[in-house]
C-alpha cells in the first residue's frame, strides 16, 4: 500500500491530470493522450511477460529436476534473446514494415509458452523461452517506436514517453509475483493461460491505440 501514493502522484504528473500544465494543454492534447495511455498499458503487459519468463525459469528448472547450474546458465543465456528481437524490429521498420504489423509477433509468445510450461525436455524449454524473449524484444521495440505517431502534440509525446517507461517498470514489478502465486496454487498450466491472455490483451490494446490515433478529430 505505501507504493500506491507515489504511483498515483507519478500518474498525475505524467498524464498531466492536474496542475497549470494540464489546464493550459487540456484542450489541445486530451484526445492525444488517450492512445498514449492505451499504448502504455499494452507496453506494460508485454514487458511483464518477458521479465516473468526469465524470473520463472530457475523454479521451472527445479520442477523439471534440472541441475541448478544448468538452470541458471540457461536463464542467463535466454535473457539475451530479447536483444536480437529488438535489433530485428529496427531493421524491419527501416525496411518499411509498420509497428502495427510487427506487433503481430506477440502471438508467438503464447505458442512459446506452451512449449516452455507443458513439455519436459529442457532443451525444448530453453528454445521456447528464447523464442518468447525474442518476440518480446521485437514487440517492445515496435511499441516504443510507435509513440511519436500516436502522440498528437509535443505535450502528449513528452508525457507519453514518461508514462511508457513507468508502465514498463510496473509490469516488470508485478508480473513475477502474480505468476508465481498462480503457479504455486494452480500449477504450471496456468502460466501458459496467463501468457496467452496477456499477450492477446496487450496486442488488442496496441491496435486500439493505433486506431484511436488514426481516427479524425
Amino acid at each position: 500500500m505505501p507504493a500506491v501514493v507515489p504511483l498515483v502522484g507519478a500518474f498525475t504528473w505524467l498524464t498531466g491530470a492536474g496542475g497549470e500544465g494540464a489546464r493550459r494543454h487540456r484542450g489541445a492534447s486530451s484526445g492525444g493522450l488517450r492512445p498514449v495511455l492505451w499504448l502504455s498499458v499494452s507496453f506494460s503487459l508485454i514487458a511483464l511477460l518477458g521479465v516473468t519468463a526469465i524470473a520463472l525459469l530457475p523454479d521451472l528448472a527445479d520442477h523439471r529436476d534440472v541441475p541448478a547450474a544448468l538452470g541458471n546458465a540457461t536463464t542467463a543465456a535466454v535473457s539475451l534473446a530479447g536483444v536480437p528481437g529488438g535489433l530485428a524490429a529496427d531493421q524491419l521498420m527501416h525496411r518499411g514494415i509498420t509497428p502495427r504489423r510487427l506487433a503481430v509477433a506477440a502471438l508467438a509468445m503464447p505458442c512459446a509458452a506452451v512449449v516452455i510450461y507443458q513439455v519436459s525436455p529442457w532443451a525444448a524449454i530453453a528454445a521456447g523461452a528464447a523464442v518468447l524473449m525474442a518476440a518480446n524484444g521485437l514487440v517492445l521495440a515496435a511499441l516504443y517506436a510507435s509513440m511519436p505517431t500516436l502522440a498528437r502534440s509535443p505535450y502528449a509525446l513528452r508525457r507519453g514517453y514518461g508514462l511508457l517507461n513507468q508502465a514498463g517498470c510496473l509490469g516488470s514489478l508485478f508480473g513475477p509475483p502474480v505468476f508465481g502465486f498462480a503457479v504455486t496454487h494452480t500449477g504450471w498450466a496456468t502460466a501458459t493461460a496467463l501468457v496467452t491472455l496477456i499477450s492477446l490483451v496487450g496486442l488488442a490494446l496496441f491496435w486500439t491505440a493505433t486506431r484511436t490515433a488514426a481516427a479524425p478529430g
